[in-house]
């Protein structure tokens, strides 16, 4: 890792690994040397907006169709988090959703409605309860980890 502003730092990389069936001794595979130096990248204020409006409009169009629990936060919020933290193919899914329920006719396709609204709460759910999702680390342990009383 590497702070903006800092000198240049390199670090030796080496693979080290074992093989069945003993697992031991290691063994060394090949190695590299990595430099970093630290640097800020500024953006022009006008892409600074547009990514703003994207997160409001995004937040807005989601907030929409699911119901997020009050009060939410100001952003980044857990919308914002969640869809930030997306990647490959559930990305592209939601936001083809979102643009869907955006182009419904509410009254004539209620039924497909209803089940893009419950396939995004079902997605923001599961991500609220990963080790990701907000206050992971608030959150106690299950009831079942050995060690806790069950009483």
């Amino acid at each position: 890792m590497s702070t903006p502003g800092s000198d240049q730092d390199c670090v030796d990389l080496q693979v080290v690994f074992t093989r069945p069936p003993q697992w031991n001794p290691l063994e060394y595979g090949p190695s590299k040397k990595v430099c970093l130096q630290g640097r800020i990248v500024e953006w022009p204020w006008f892409l600074l907006q547009q990514e703003q409006q994207c997160w409001e409009r995004f937040r807005n169009v989601f907030e929409k169709y699911v119901v997020v629990p009050r009060p939410v936060p100001a952003p980044p919020g857990p919308v914002e988090r969640w869809i930030a933290s997306l990647r490959g193919d559930e990305a592209a899914t939601v936001r083809a959703e979102l643009d869907t329920v955006e182009q419904l006719d509410h009254a004539r396709d209620g039924d497909f409605l209803a089940e893009i609204r419950a396939d995004l709460a079902a997605r923001f759910l599961r991500w609220a309860n990963s080790e990701g999702g907000p206050g992971a680390v608030d959150r106690s342990p299950p009831r079942s980890d050995p060690g806790r009383d069950s009483s």
